[in-house]
């Protein structure tokens, strides 16, 4: 879970059913380089926790990011987490997701 006033975003669910290793592919722009989290939950940990969560250092600048989800009850809730302190402004333009 976020230990800090880094901003967040929690998508629902995105699917009824269980997700095999889904890939997902997130577009973005940010005006600094930063850490960009990708939280997940699964059927065996349905919440939030840094073990289930993969870390990618964005640049500043538009980014195109592919994230493999080593799970394979991927349960299609998440959430993205972007800090590193200081003033941020990310604007993600598309979020998809395939498997």
């Amino acid at each position: 879970s976020s230990k800090s006033n880094d901003p967040y975003v929690v998508f629902k669910s995105i699917s009824q059913n269980i997700i095999y290793e889904p890939i997902f592919h997130i577009r973005l722009e940010s005006n600094r380089e930063l850490p960009f989290r990708l939280y997940y939950q699964t059927t065996h940990m349905p919440k939030f926790d840094e073990a289930q969560s993969i870390t990618y250092e964005i640049k500043k600048g538009s980014n195109s990011i592919y994230i493999k989800i080593p799970e394979k009850d991927f349960s299609g809730t998440f959430r993205l987490d972007t800090g590193g302190g200081g003033v941020t402004e990310v604007i993600i333009q598309k979020i998809e997701l395939r498997n």
